[in-house]
């Protein structure tokens, strides 16, 4: 299985840098930031610095969106960093939750994140390419099937404040059960990590990405580093 570690780009930027070389070094292959530009800090200019402060880990945002970023300069942004670090970056990308919500818009649809992951492969490979693509829509619909657990909680988030959004003392988080806390989560000693990614494995996932945004980040990296990727590897 391979691992990530995924930041909120929050200042100084020279920790987020420190930080990705910590985690290449204890074993970790993928460094993500989230992306929501008004709440953290512009994430393309610091993968250019983590690129250039490490020799294989890959990075990328976790996630970006096709309605604040346009969809030609996020592809010329990874095209250029590619060329500048090798083939080293990854496009996570959704609909825009944080990023949209926090200046008044809503999420993109389906059919346009469609259309924009075809548009940004394309062009980042240099090819020429159309603008309309839906074949995300075609497959899965527009309401995929998700599991009822998570439309059930969901519910719940009415009048969410963005402002505290993934924050450790966030207050707006009791709509969060404790059943899907166990259920996407993986809490406890190191060895119970261990466990339940050795699960998730035989399931068939073949990456963790280690969201590093508590009170406990430096103890957390060096866990993963020292007693959970190793017995994994």
């Amino acid at each position: 299985m391979e691992f990530g570690v995924v930041l909120q780009t929050n200042p100084p930027a020279k920790r987020v840098i420190e930080t990705m070389q910590r985690a290449e070094e204890m074993g970790f292959g993928y460094g993500w930031t989230w992306d929501s530009h008004v709440l953290w800090q512009e994430p393309f200019v610091i993968y250019s610095q983590i690129l250039a402060a490490t020799s294989e880990l890959t990075v990328g945002p976790m996630v970006t969106n096709p309605g604040t970023r346009d969809w030609s300069v996020l592809a010329s942004l990874f095209a250029t960093l590619n060329d500048m670090y090798g083939n080293r970056t990854v496009c996570g990308i959704g609909r825009g939750d944080s990023a949209r919500r926090v200046i008044g818009q809503s999420p993109m649809s389906l059919a346009t994140l469609s259309a924009a992951m075809t548009v940004i492969k394309g062009l980042a490979e240099g090819r020429e390419v159309g603008n309309h693509v839906a074949d995300l829509v075609a497959r899965y619909g527009t309401h995929g099937p998700v599991p009822r657990a998570l439309t059930d909680y969901i519910k719940g988030r009415e009048g969410y404040d963005y402002a505290h959004h993934g924050k450790a003392d966030n207050p707006s988080v009791d709509f969060v059960p404790d059943e899907i806390v166990d259920r996407f989560c993986l809490v406890g000693p190191a060895a119970a990590h261990v466990d339940r990614l050795r699960e998730l494995a035989g399931a068939g996932a073949d990456q963790f990405a280690l969201y590093l945004m508590h009170d406990q980040e430096d103890a957390t990296l060096a866990a993963y580093g020292d007693q959970i990727i190793p017995a994994l590897a």
